[in-house]
């Protein structure tokens, strides 16, 4: 199983309603809504690229749906802490210059850094950050921004499931 991300860009009031449509896939692993630049981001287990090309063409062309951003992974490192009971969660897109497998080590340190993974595009690492406290998850995204060899971060602050925006 080949594991990816997507982040999808919405237009008229559409989110709900492309969220819903992930959600219904056995192949997305975990879709949240966030709030940044892109409105929801999703984790696929995919068996090839063709299939992978599939779901863009189906999303891409999906009403509601402006951009559709397929991040490929090749590597990916997850941290042995329990997340499931935090309440807050956040993806940081992450530009940095290095060996890539030691970054994902040195994101991975930052106490509330559930998973890191190597994704080919713009951003080469994406990190999921947990914690119960909305301020922590700020401090979680300054931690990783202040890592030596990072360029940039974006946060996409993700929305509890219970909440969506319209």
């Amino acid at each position: 199983m080949k594991q990816n991300y997507v982040l999808l860009k919405t237009k008229g009031g559409k989110v709900n309603e492309v969220y819903a449509k992930l959600h219904d896939r056995d192949d997305v692993e975990d879709a949240t809504i966030t709030m940044g630049e892109h409105d929801i981001i999703a984790k696929l287990n995919l068996e090839s690229d063709e299939e992978l090309y599939s779901f863009y063409k189906e999303f891409n062309s999906l009403d509601g749906v402006e951009v559709v951003n397929v991040l490929p992974c090749f590597m990916d490192k997850t941290n042995e802490a329990d997340f499931d009971d935090m309440g807050y969660e956040a993806w940081i897109l992450v530009k940095a210059k290095g060996d890539i497998d030691t970054m994902l080590d040195k994101l991975l340190k930052i106490n509330g850094m559930a998973e890191a993974a190597a994704i080919i595009g713009e951003w080469g690492i994406l990190a999921h950050a947990y914690d119960d406290e909305i301020e922590d998850i700020g401090k979680i995204a300054l931690k990783a921004q202040d890592i030596e060899g990072v360029d940039t971060t974006e946060t996409l602050l993700a929305f509890p499931e219970h909440f969506a925006r319209a």
